[in-house]
C-alpha cells in the first residue's frame, strides 16, 4: 500500500513503556512519506486512560479539519 503523503495517526497501549513500538512506526511511517499528523503511547495495557485517548482524539481531529 503506498501510503505517500497520506495523513497518518500513530498509536499504541502498553503496560511499561511502548516508546520503543512507538518510534519503529514512526519511523517506519516518515520512510514511507507519510505525514504524521499526530502520535501518542496510553499506558495501562487494553485499559488506557479515557481522558487521554478523548484528548487525543481531539486533537487528531482538529488537525485533520483544520487545513493548516
Amino acid at each position: 500500500m503506498d501510503i505517500k503523503g497520506k495523513k497518518i495517526v500513530i498509536f499504541n497501549t502498553c503496560s511499561i513503556t511502548g516508546i520503543a513500538s512507538l518510534e519503529l512506526m514512526k519511523k517506519t511511517v516518515e520512510e514511507a512519506g507519510a505525514i504524521i499528523v499526530d502520535l501518542a503511547r496510553f499506558k495501562g495495557f487494553f485499559k488506557p486512560k479515557l481522558k487521554q485517548v478523548f484528548k487525543f482524539s481531539q486533537s487528531v481531529n482538529n488537525a485533520l479539519t483544520n487545513p493548516n
